[in-house]
């Protein structure tokens, strides 16, 4: 069963806009857009894990990456 993941998609900003205009595309083809960040071209988003490939099909697209978390210990933790 494909599960919803978040991930990172790069965008190929040739023109003003290009960004927006890449993530209007995605909400079309059913992703959840949760920020656009046009100044880093960066989208990120929610989609479902066995249809990421589909999104770098998407024109203005350079890469999609799963996002990552990183979990640090709180200051007063032995691993400090």
């Amino acid at each position: 069963m494909a599960q919803r993941i978040a991930v990172m998609i790069s965008v190929d900003r040739k023109n003003p806009g290009d960004t927006e205009r890449v993530a209007g595309v995605l909400r079309q083809q059913g992703v959840e857009v949760t920020e656009v960040l046009d100044d880093l071209g960066t989208i990120t988003a929610n989609h479902t894990d066995d249809k990421l490939d589909e999104l770098t099909k998407v024109a203005g697209v350079k890469r999609v990456e799963r996002q990552r978390t990183v979990k640090i210990p709180p200051p007063d933790s032995d691993l400090q």
